[in-house]
C-alpha cells in the first residue's frame, strides 16, 4: 500500500461506521503539509510538538531515507525530553 493511501485511510476513518464511531485522524504528511522552501528540521519539530501521537510506518524505504530517520530520531528525542 502506498503512503498516500495509508494517509487517506487514517484521515477518513472506517467508512463502514457511522457518526462519531467512524474515527479519523488529522495527519501531517510531509509532501502535503510541509511548506515548500521551508527549513525541513523546523517543520519536523513543529509537527511533532503539535501532535498527540507520532506513527512511523517502517519499510525498507523508510529505513534508507535520511529524512525519515531524522523525523524518527527527532520524535524519539522529543518524547524522552517531555516524558510522553
Amino acid at each position: 500500500m502506498q503512503a498516500h493511501a495509508i494517509v487517506d485511510r487514517l484521515e477518513r476513518g472506517n467508512p463502514e461506521e457511522d457518526g462519531a464511531e467512524r474515527g479519523g485522524f488529522r495527519v501531517c504528511y510531509h509532501t502535503r503539509d510541509f511548506p515548500l522552501g521551508g527549513v525541513i528540521l523546523r517543520s519536523i519539530q513543529q509537527s511533532i510538538e503539535h501532535s498527540k501521537r507520532v506513527i512511523c510506518l517502517l519499510s525498507a524505504d523508510f529505513l534508507a531515507s535520511q529524512f525519515c530517520m531524522l523525523e524518527f530520531r527527532t520524535a524519539w528525542q522529543w518524547n524522552i525530553q517531555h516524558k510522553r
